[in-house]
């Protein structure tokens, strides 16, 4: 399973009529992602709108697919950054 680091952020907002709507149906969706194990950890960057998240997925494809499903998505300016390990990543092994 690959990692990748997601920054999604709004490019258009949506219309006023629809805005609260697309934002409840926006948290639904994030939480089955989060539920799946797609979405792993989300933040918000001080003072920003928009949000920084660690994902999981098969590949690039199948993260394009979990994005696509997002209420917002075709609101949303997104930037995907694939994640490899670091040999002195302070959670697995330091390598000797």
């Amino acid at each position: 399973m690959a990692e990748y680091l997601v920054r999604l952020t709004i490019g258009e907002e949506p219309p006023a009529e629809l805005a609260a709507e697309l934002r409840a149906a926006e948290a639904e969706r994030a939480a089955a992602l989060a539920r799946d194990g797609a979405l792993i950890r989300l933040w918000r960057p001080e003072g920003q709108a928009g949000n920084i998240g660690l994902w999981r997925a098969e590949n690039v494809s199948r993260l394009r697919e979990h994005l696509a499903s997002l209420p917002l998505a075709p609101y949303l300016r997104t930037e995907v950054m694939p994640l490899e390990p670091h040999p002195y990543d302070p959670a697995g092994e330091v390598a000797a």
